[in-house]
C-alpha cells in the first residue's frame, strides 16, 4: 500500500496521500494491520512550520534540489525571508499554497511561484532541527551530501536578529516598531501588489518630510506615535484596515528601521 500511495501521481499533498492510504487500507480490510505495523516501527514526526508572506519581488531564499527535496541553503541579507525570521537555513520546502513539492524536479518551486505571482504565499516547511534540538534524523543523509557539495553550507540554529530582540521594548506584550512615516494615499478597494507599488510611488513623489514614529500594532487597531513627543498621530483611518467590511485601503508608507 505504501508503494502504491507514493507512486500515485494524482495525489499532490501529504494530506491527500494520507487519505489515499486510508482508503486503500479500508477497502482491503487492512487498516488494523497497518496500525499494528506503525506501532511496531514508530516513525519520527517532523517539526513543521508554516511561513506566510505577502507578494514581493524577491523572497531571498536560495534553494538547492536534492533527490526530490528542496533545501533552503541560504537567506539573502535584508531579504523578506530573513526579516520575517521564520525560515532557517537547512529547512525543507514541503508545500507552497497546498501544492506538494515532495519528489520535486529541478526548478519546480520557481514554476509554482510564477503561477502564484501577485498572490499571498503560504509555505509548509520541514524544520531541520528536531524537538530535542538535534538534527531531524531522516534529513541527515541529505545534509551530509549538501555539506560535501557546498563546503560553505551551514545549518542556521537561530534567527539573525534574535539576540537584538532581547533589548527591544515591549508595550502590553507587543513590540513597538521604530519607523519613518513618509505619507499616505488612498489606493482603493481592489488590486494586487501592483496597486501597492503605485501607491508607494505616489507617496514618494510627494517628497514630504519624514517623521520618526513608533508603530504599535494591536489586535483591532494601529497606533502611531511620534517618537520624540509620544504624541498620537491622527491616522485613525488606518484602523479601518481591521474592520470586516471591504473598504478603501489607506496606505501608510513607512521605512523600517528596527523595533524600538
Amino acid at each position: 500500500m505504501t508503494e502504491k500511495t507514493n507512486s500515485c501521481e494524482k495525489v499532490l499533498t501529504a494530506q491527500g496521500r494520507g487519505r489515499y492510504f486510508l482508503r486503500q487500507a479500508l477497502s482491503g480490510k487492512l487498516l488494523a494491520v497497518a496500525i499494528q505495523q506503525l506501532g511496531r516501527a514508530p516513525k519520527l514526526l517532523e517539526v513543521c512550520v508554516t511561513y506566510e508572506t505577502v507578494p514581493c519581488k524577491e523572497l531571498g531564499m536560495v534553494l538547492r534540489y536534492l533527490d526530490g527535496r528542496i533545501f533552503i541553503i541560504d537567506l539573502l541579507p535584508q531579504s523578506q525571508a530573513e526579516v520575517d525570521e521564520i525560515v532557517l537555513v537547512g529547512d525543507v520546502i514541503d508545500e507552497i499554497n497546498g501544492f506538494s513539492l515532495r519528489n520535486a524536479y529541478n526548478g519546480q518551486a520557481g514554476t509554482v511561484l510564477q503561477k502564484l505571482k501577485g498572490k499571498p504565499l503560504s509555505f509548509r516547511l520541514i524544520r531541520w532541527k528536531w524537538q530535542d534540538g538535534g538534527t531531524y534524523a531522516p534529513l541527515l543523509p541529505y545534509l551530509k551530501v549538501l555539506r560535501e557539495k557546498i563546503p560553505s553550507f551551514q545549518l542556521q540554529h537561530e534567527h539573525t536578529h534574535k539576540e537584538q530582540t532581547e533589548g527591544w521594548c515591549l508595550q502590553g506584550g507587543r513590540l513597538l516598531y521604530n519607523l519613518w512615516y513618509l505619507g499616505q494615499v488612498n489606493v482603493g478597494k481592489h488590486g494586487g501588489k501592483e496597486v501597492l507599488d503605485r501607491g508607494i510611488q505616489t507617496v514618494l513623489e510627494k517628497h514630504l518630510p519624514p517623521q520618526e514614529i513608533l508603530f504599535d500594532v494591536k489586535e483591532t487597531e494601529v497606533l502611531v506615535l511620534q517618537k520624540i513627543s509620544s504624541k498620537l498621530l491622527d491616522l485613525n483611518t488606518l484602523n479601518g484596515l481591521f474592520d470586516g467590511d471591504a473598504m478603501a485601503l489607506l496606505l501608510a508608507v513607512t521605512y523600517f528601521l528596527e523595533p524600538h
